[in-house]
Parts: structure tokens; C-alpha cells; sequence
């Protein structure tokens, strides 16, 4: 395996970057098996001594540096006003903070107390300057990043904190940019340039883009790479960063701040619903959507707003009721939801549209109707299930009469940050069922579904035919 080292340099407007091949050596079955689960960060009090050698954070040996020296000498980190030593402490302690806090989703410690010597560790230095280890004055970080994409066990990243400028507040930010980029390249992260959407990858860490500001975290979309323009991702069409994330180190538990809403104005309780609700949201990682609720199920959304030079703002948010929404009394609420999934609803409002439902037979497909209400029963439908509308399955998804799922055909924790399929499935890439599980077209069915798997046939009718064709295969290579 080669690596890549990350280079990010700091110019103006968007910054450039520089890539160099450095032969290493593949790590070890044992080291290959576990990656590190500490992400140490070293201020380098009195200095720090880095051995030019294959990269071991352990021992402080790296690849990373230039020149003809064995050994180079990085100087102790520095606060805005270029004094290290206590004085330092508090923008440090802030700089720890955030950087906790970005990787806060993924069951990763992050911390500035040295790991014993029997513990694997990523090692994030922030201290020193580009020349203390051979590279241009402009330089702000440099990381290895394996060709293939694999995680980099006990790698050691470098944020030169003295090519750091700015006040205090702004020079933290600018800091923990560059620590969360280079520590996820030697996690396997290339640099986002923008989301599949056409948006810009400004609020991403993994980015080189300044059309935007605020905090930074990994986000759960797919973006397309490059640094000043777009480029070929190093492995896929496209990079999920925290779906990559989560697929090196599992789900951790985010420290970020739950979306706030606010009715902006409260509807009368017991009144007419409006023909539109509005709200005021806001969120620390960002507002990915405002959603109506009604009675229980989302019916309409609109995007958050666009990140500005100070992140994404407070916004008012107006969310339009679909002409589709039967009559009946209406439980509503407006729902703030980041791009993790997690949301906060107003306070519920109980209004009126039209007049209550005396029967299912006036409110949409599969409702019933209970106490002037139209509402959907909780979904029970799982992958391979038969349905007849899509709020019966568990993914909202029924194609074909039967529930199914969006996947990836990367599999899990592709480059969608989507689900793949389970055995017996596949994900579709052609036709109406594009990313989408079907039943294999070859191969055994999976014998731990307990419900029948299927495929899209143009004739329904051949289920049966085709679940037979699955059995007989399967049989002979059941225990």
C-alpha cells in the first residue's frame, strides 16, 4: 500500500493543494484489524522531537517530514498572541472542545492526555510551524492518506499552529478545521469541494472552500471531491465523511446541541389550518430541513437555509400544507431535523381542516379514521414484505407492492452514506428500482429472512415461480 500525504496550504480565497506519494510499508494483520479509537492531541509543552522513519505514533517516528534531517524539532503550541505556557491554556482547552465535538458521532475518544505506551492511538500535533518540518511558509497541515482509502493505524497528522493567524475565537475555528481534516485523512477521508446537490462542501471539515463559515462537522452527505475545483474522489464517485466515519469507529453519541423551533406565530388552537406554517429554527450543525407533522406523519418539507459567512444562521421557515392532506382534525407540528436525524418539534396544535373524518373512506390510502382524525397506524412492513402504500413499511418505501429500502451499492457506510442489502439482495442500479434492494438475480436467498425475498419482474406473477427457482439452488448447500 502507498500513501498520500494531505498537504493544506493557506492562501487566499480557496486554498490549493499539493499531493506526494510516499511509498510505506502495508501495517500489520493486527494493526489492519483495529484501528485506533484515540485521537490524542499534542501541544508539544517545551517542544517536540519527531525521528524521520516509518510512521508510528507510539514512538514519534513519521514519513511526513522533508529534507535531509533525521530529526525535527516543532515548538510548543501558541495562542493567537504567540505565547505558549499557561497563557495558552485557555485557547487550547477551546481548541480540545471542538474538535471534541466533531467527532463526538463516532465511538472515538478525543483527548489531549497522553494514551499509555501499550494503547494505539492517532496522534493529532498541533504545534510548530511549516519549516520546523520542511514545508512552504503557508503550509496548515499535513496527513498521510492511504491510496486505497483504509484507515491508518497509530498515524501521526500535523497542524502547524504558528501558520495559524486570526483573533483567538476565529484562530480556534481555523485550528480545529485543520485537525479535523488531517486527522480523517489518515482515517481514510480525500477533500470534499461540494454535495451531490450542486451545494457547496464549505461546512464539511474535509473541504478547502472558505464561501462559508462557522463550525465545521462531517457531514451525512454524499459530496464530490477536489480541492479548488471539482476532482475525482481517491475511491468511489463520491465521499459520505460521516457515514466513512462511522464505518471506521461505529456510532458514538453527538455532544452538539439538539435543533431548536419555534412557532413564529403560534397557531390559534381549534382554529383552521392555515394554508401555510411558519417557524423560526436554528441549529448549531445546521438545520438540513424544516418538516410538517401532521397527526404523526411528516407531509411536506423545505430545505435549511444556505450556510452564510457565519454558518448557518437563526431563519424563519414557511412550510406549505399539501392540497393532498384530507379533511379531519389535525394534530400538527412544525419538526426542525439536522442532517444526523435528529430534530425537535414545536409544541403541537390541534386544528381543523374541513370537517372531522367519520370514516376511512375519506382520508388517503390505508388511514383510518378515529375520534375526526385521518392517520396512519405505525409501519410494520419490512424489507420483502407486501404493501400497498408506502407509510405501511418501515422505510416509507413500497415499490411494486412490496416494501423495500434505499441502499448503496458501495454497501454499508457507502459513498451515499446509505445502507447496502442484506443476503438475498442486491442493490438495484438500473430502472425505476435504481438503489434500491431487490432479490438477487443469481445466487441463494438468504435462509434468515423470515419473510419471502423477491424481485421486480415486469409480470408479478412469477414470484412464485421465482422463489421456487431460489429454494431448489439453496438446498443443496444447507447444513
Amino acid at each position: 500500500m502507498r500513501a498520500t500525504l494531505a498537504v493544506l496550504l493557506a492562501v487566499t480565497g480557496v486554498a490549493e493543494a499539493q499531493r506526494i506519494a510516499v511509498p510505506t510499508a502495508p501495517p500489520a494483520s493486527p494493526e489492519r484489524r483495529r484501528i485506533d479509537d484515540i485521537i490524542y492531541l499534542e501541544r508539544c509543552r517545551g517542544g517536540c522531537t519527531i525521528t524521520s522513519g516509518d510512521t508510528d505514533s507510539r514512538t514519534m517516528t513519521s514519513l511526513v517530514p522533508q529534507g535531509p534531517r533525521s530529526q525535527s524539532f516543532l515548538g510548543e503550541f501558541t495562542n493567537a498572541m504567540g505565547t505558549s505556557g499557561p497563557a495558552a491554556d485557555a485557547e487550547w482547552s477551546a481548541l480540545v472542545s471542538c474538535v471534541r465535538e466533531v467527532y463526538s458521532p463516532y465511538a472515538v475518544t478525543v483527548t489531549d492526555v497522553k494514551p499509555s505506551p501499550s494503547e494505539s492511538y492517532h496522534l493529532a500535533l498541533v504545534a510548530g510551524s511549516p519549516q520546523d518540518i520542511g514545508y512552504p511558509p503557508r503550509t496548515l497541515g499535513v496527513a498521510p492518506l492511504a491510496n486505497d482509502c483504509s484507515p491508518l493505524s497509530n498515524a501521526i497528522s500535523f497542524t502547524l499552529a504558528s501558520a495559524h493567524a486570526g483573533d483567538a475565537f476565529e484562530r480556534m475555528r481555523e485550528l480545529c478545521w485543520t485537525v479535523t481534516q488531517e486527522s480523517a485523512h489518515a482515517f481514510g477521508l480525500d477533500h470534499a469541494f461540494e454535495f451531490v446537490d450542486g451545494s457547496s462542501a464549505c461546512n464539511d471539515p474535509m473541504t478547502y472552500r472558505k464561501d462559508c463559515g462557522g463550525q465545521k462537522f462531517f457531514r451525512n452527505l454524499a459530496a464530490r471531491c477536489g480541492t479548488d475545483q471539482l476532482a475525482p474522489c481517491q475511491c468511489g464517485q463520491t465521499q459520505n465523511a460521516h457515514a466513512r466515519l462511522v464505518g471506521v469507529f461505529g456510532e458514538g453519541e453527538p455532544i452538539t446541541p439538539l435543533p431548536t423551533i419555534e412557532w413564529n406565530p403560534p397557531p390559534a388552537a381549534g382554529a383552521e389550518l392555515p394554508p401555510e406554517l411558519v417557524a423560526i429554527a436554528a441549529s448549531a450543525r445546521g438545520v438540513a430541513a424544516v418538516e410538517l407533522v401532521v397527526n404523526g406523519t411528516v407531509w411536506a418539507s423545505v430545505p435549511g437555509t444556505a450556510f452564510g459567512d457565519a454558518g448557518q444562521p437563526p431563519a424563519q421557515y414557511t412550510v406549505m400544507v399539501p392540497a393532498e392532506l384530507p379533511d379531519g382534525i389535525v394534530d400538527v407540528a412544525l419538526r426542525a431535523r439536522e442532517d444526523l436525524g435528529r430534530f425537535t418539534d414545536t409544541p403541537i396544535v390541534t386544528l381543523q381542516k374541513g370537517e372531522p373524518c367519520t370514516s376511512a373512506a375519506t382520508c388517503a390510502t390505508g388511514q383510518q379514521c378515529e375520534a375526526g382524525r385521518c392517520f396512519w397506524a405505525a409501519p410494520t412492513g419490512t424489507l420483502g414484505d407486501a404493501c400497498e402504500f408506502a407509510q405501511s413499511c418501515e422505510s416509507n418505501v413500497c415499490i411494486a407492492a412490496t416494501c423495500t429500502q434505499a441502499c448503496d451499492p458501495a454497501g454499508p457506510n457507502g459513498a451515499a452514506g446509505l445502507p447496502g442489502c442484506p443476503p438475498g439482495f442486491t442493490c438495484a442500479a438500473a430502472g425505476t428500482l435504481t438503489n434500491h434492494c431487490v432479490i438477487e438475480p443469481a445466487g441463494c436467498c438468504s435462509a434468515t429472512n423470515s419473510q419471502p425475498p423477491w424481485f421486480f419482474v415486469g409480470a408479478f406473477a412469477l414470484f412464485g415461480i421465482l422463489r421456487r427457482r431460489c429454494v431448489s439452488r439453496c438446498s443443496s448447500s444447507r447444513s
